[in-house]
């Protein structure tokens, strides 16, 4: 049986095509949520009006890919230190926090954990600031928002100077875990 989760870590724009290139992630969604607004828009929610904050809604198989290694790659691929203002709160550029919606009782346990974990690792000079909420609505981002990576990472100069550079490093971390036959995966140009 699919499991879903709402990961808020940047934009949507670079979480998209990482938890995509994910084995056993059947979706990957770009929207919003957290807000008290209906149909949220790219640009009333730039504002902070609307209280939403970007997500991706990753719909996965757990039999295939588990939570624990979602997790792993949600942390990997965004800076989870960043400031929060609060779900209801103002002010700062809130659509970018670092958010898990979760939707069962067992990935609200695992993330809290994992946050205590990190948040202990002396390695790990910044503080986890990952906040968790229950899901609730989800809004799906407009047309040209989804699949934005894959259609302009050659003429977008954030997708070529931010997201590929991240989706490059998340390619080492995660070649393991990467949509890939297997004789690709086991001849890794990165290991």
């Amino acid at each position: 049986m699919l499991e879903k989760v709402l990961l808020g870590g940047g934009s949507f724009w670079c979480l998209e095509p990482a938890f995509l290139a994910l084995d056993g992630v059947e979706e990957a969604w770009p929207g919003y949520a957290g807000g008290h607004m209906e149909y949220p828009t790219r640009q009333l929610v730039a504002t902070g009006i609307t209280g939403h904050v970007e997500v991706v809604r990753v719909t996965y198989d757990p039999e295939i890919i588990d939570f624990a290694t979602l997790l792993r790659a949600f942390f990997a691929v965004h800076d989870p230190s960043i400031e929060n203002s609060g779900l209801h709160q103002k002010p700062g550029p809130r659509q970018y926090a670092s958010l898990i919606f979760y939707s069962t009782e067992e990935q609200k346990v695992m993330a809290k954990r994992k946050i205590a974990r990190r948040n202990k690792d002396k390695r790990i000079k910044k503080p986890t600031r990952t906040e968790l909420y229950p899901a609730g609505r989800f809004w799906t981002a407009q047309a040209k928002d989804i699949s934005y990576y894959f259609f302009n990472h050659y003429r977008d100069e954030y997708c070529k100077n931010v997201v590929q550079p991240i989706l490059n490093r998340f390619a080492r971390e995660f070649w393991e875990y990467l949509k890939l036959p297997e004789e690709v995966r086991q001849n890794s140009p990165y290991l």
